[in-house]
């Protein structure tokens, strides 16, 4: 006899049969950012302004890392009493990518019980998205990313009995 590993038949191991996957993935493009000044610069109340290009332009040797996400040398504080020019969300952060993925089966017991089994991992390839870094250019702590925005991978087990 030949036998299909399947959820009705008698025949195939109550393990075997009958398991049923779920798989979640999430892409997405990084979130806007803008750069921002963190004073009062045209003296009307409100901080987090925005910079002027740096006409000289940035740093030539600028290299791209965790403490260093984008080039401070290519914004200037404007002049007293004025706006900065640097448009909204000229900045964006990293690519958000993230994989879930559940495992789970019901198993039949006497007197209509059931009894559910379920694994899920959450970010199961373990894969770093990194938040928009701090964008307030006269800050020392100016363009270091100091989080993720997934978490790490986290993996849960259920046994759920419905009697």
């Amino acid at each position: 006899m030949i036998c299909a590993i399947c959820c009705n038949c008698a025949a195939s191991p109550l393990a075997l049969g009958g398991w049923q996957v779920q798989i979640i993935i999430v892409l997405r493009s990084g979130i806007p950012y803008t750069p921002v000044v963190g004073s009062d610069v045209a003296n009307t109340g409100v901080g987090s302004q925005r910079p002027n290009l740096n006409p000289a332009g940035g740093s030539p040797t600028f290299v791209k890392s965790l403490t260093k996400r984008f080039d401070p040398t290519r914004y200037v504080t404007a002049t007293q009493y004025t706006y900065g020019g640097v448009k909204a969300n000229t900045l964006q952060s990293d690519f958000h990518r993230q994989y879930d993925a559940s495992i789970f089966k019901s198993f039949r017991l006497p007197r209509e019980s059931v009894m559910t089994f379920r694994a899920e991992a959450f970010n199961i390839s373990n894969t770093t998205s990194f938040s928009a870094p701090g964008a307030t250019i006269t800050s020392s702590s100016c363009c270091a990313v100091t989080s993720t925005s997934v978490a790490s991978r986290d993996i849960q087990f259920a046994l759920k009995y419905d009697f």
